[in-house]
Formats: C-alpha cells, sequence, structure tokens
C-alpha cells in the first residue's frame, strides 16, 4: 500500500483522492507524505 500511495502522490493526486482509492486516511497519507520529502523524495 505504501508505494501505491507514493506513485500515486508522485502522479500529483490529492490526499483525499488517494486515501478513498486506497481505503486509507487522510492523516496516514499526509503522515507518508512528510516522510517521502524528508528524505528527498522521488524524482519526477
Amino acid at each position: 500500500m505504501r508505494a501505491k500511495l507514493v506513485l500515486a502522490a508522485a502522479e500529483g493526486l490529492a490526499n483525499a483522492a488517494i486515501a478513498r482509492e486506497l481505503n486509507g486516511s487522510v492523516n496516514m497519507l499526509r503522515k507518508w507524505r512528510g516522510r517521502r520529502f524528508a528524505f528527498g523524495g522521488l524524482k519526477t
């Protein structure tokens, strides 16, 4: 699920849209998005 979350975020999808798609919470997505950017993120 984390990989799908990161890939969806890299595509520019909103947290709410990703949460609906992956049946997760917006707070969980914020946490993982924060980690992604804290460590340099993905090269786009």
